[in-house]
């Protein structure tokens, strides 16, 4: 069984070989109140960038408003690689910046991470949704993770 190991630190199994067929991924962080949510579709095989935006916070509807130039820019790039490179498959990576992800937690102490946090998701499940019916031949692989600030110095995100 053959596995690959990708930028993110996950290990995925290989559908095909390696460099065979073209792959895209969309990574979508939070990087916190002041700096917003990044946003970056790139090549998988060869980590070149083909479209990035930061958007304001992840209550954000810019990747989802019609005539938007960011929004057009982004499903044109997502569908111009899926018909041209004949990608098929898409590695979704979402990292949350603040709280855990509890499965559970009280109304009463539900503060300003957790109210981004589901802000955030639920911005994941809306680009997931637009792109369920943009391109229903592809298929999506999701991650979601914490972008936890304690481990700043051990991980670089700013270098992925």
């Amino acid at each position: 069984m053959r596995c690959a190991f990708n930028r993110t630190g996950q290990l995925r199994h290989a559908a095909s070989p390696m460099n065979e067929r073209p792959l895209l991924a969309l990574d979508i962080t939070d990087m916190g109140t002041d700096d917003g949510v990044d946003v970056t579709i790139r090549d998988e095989a060869s980590g070149r960038i083909l479209f990035e935006t930061v958007l304001a916070d992840p209550d954000s509807r810019t990747l989802l408003t019609f005539g938007s130039p960011e929004t057009e820019t982004f499903w044109q790039c997502l569908q111009t690689h899926g018909h041209v490179d004949h990608v098929r498959h898409l590695f979704l990576t979402a990292r949350c910046r603040f709280s855990l992800l509890n499965m559970t937690i009280s109304t009463k102490r539900i503060g300003h991470a957790e109210v981004r946090n589901v802000a955030f998701l639920r911005l994941i499940e809306d680009v997931l949704d637009e792109l369920r019916t943009r391109e229903p031949g592809m298929s999506v692989e999701v991650a979601v993770t914490q972008r936890n600030p304690a481990f700043a110095d051990f991980v670089r995100y700013d270098q992925e």
